[in-house]
């Protein structure tokens, strides 16, 4: 492995591991009840939600709030180990296993529609992780990082500013904490590092 592959690589496992301390980190706090949300108990929080329910599309700020995740399981798939192809498929398959619903859903709520999220979210992202092994070229490789961070970053404003105003609507004393925030921030930095990199393969 070149010492610069080895920067890249080095680079995106240290981002993947801070984003994903950053999502299990709280994204909004109630201090007078006692709430403390990271992004995976906010998104199920949201889901209990009448008016989340009653929306359109269906749980929408469960699934902005659930996405970042994915993302953060693709983006490590697609630029990490890339000399060796079952060391890339781990991290999204357990990225994959996180999202899934609980066991209550294979047995006796396949209608729920909260579950059924979780569910294809997970089938989903791990699918597109096992066949992003396959993706070769510094150019594409960069590319595809470029729009998942793009998607994640977008995903986690939105679903946070949702969350927020859900929360809201009950009138507590909302305050937006420093899990969403530093998702968002590092998931920035990590999309002008490259396109940083992006212009250097040109």
């Amino acid at each position: 492995m070149s010492q610069y592959s080895y920067r890249i690589q080095l680079w995106m496992g240290t981002f993947f591991i801070l984003g994903c301390v950053a999502y299990s980190l709280p994204w909004v706090t109630n201090p007078g009840a006692g709430l403390s949300f990271g992004a995976y108990d906010l998104a199920e929080w949201a889901s209990l939600h009448s008016t989340a329910r009653e929306s359109t599309p269906m749980l929408l700020t469960s699934f902005l709030l659930r996405l970042p995740l994915a993302c953060l399981g693709l983006l490590i798939t697609i630029g990490f180990f890339r000399e060796n192809s079952w060391l890339r498929v781990i991290p999204v398959l357990l990225i994959g296993i996180a999202l899934l619903p609980p066991l209550e859903f294979f047995t006796q709520y396949r209608d729920d529609a909260n579950y059924r999220q979780q569910f294809f979210l997970a089938l989903t992202t791990g699918i597109a992780g096992v066949l992003s092994v396959n993706i070769s070229g510094r150019w594409y490789v960069k590319l595809l990082v470029m729009v998942l961070v793009l998607i994640a970053v977008t995903s986690s404003l939105w679903g946070l500013i949702q969350g927020y105003s859900l929360m809201r609507a009950f009138n507590l004393s909302t305050q937006v904490s420093f899990g969403g925030v530093s998702l968002i921030t590092i998931l920035i930095l990590y999309l002008f590092a490259t396109i940083q990199a992006l212009k250097q393969t040109r």
